[in-house]
């Protein structure tokens, strides 16, 4: 069961983009429901807000992994305080 959504930091979305747009190759590191896995070698297809105000990440592979599961993305961190709400 997911927790309710927290926004990101504008800075780290920010960045996110930055990666998307550029179609980087990098790694991400997420929390999942028995820890953290690292995904390793992916690029970012997309990003985009649900219907719920909820705000995802979709890999080349399609998948999706919402924005506050990220630890890291590359070389930065998902900063601890998120206060970033656009919606």
């Amino acid at each position: 069961m997911q927790t309710k959504y927290s926004p990101v930091d504008c800075s780290f979305h920010d960045q996110l983009i930055e990666f998307a747009n550029f179609k980087r190759i990098i790694n991400i590191v997420v929390s999942t429901a028995t820890g953290m896995e690292t995904l390793k070698q992916v690029s970012i297809k997309d990003i985009y807000t649900s219907k719920n105000k909820e705000e995802f990440l979709v890999l080349e592979n399609n998948l999706e992994i919402r924005l506050d599961n990220i630890i890291k993305v590359g070389d930065y961190t998902a900063p601890s305080s998120n206060y970033c709400s656009s919606n």
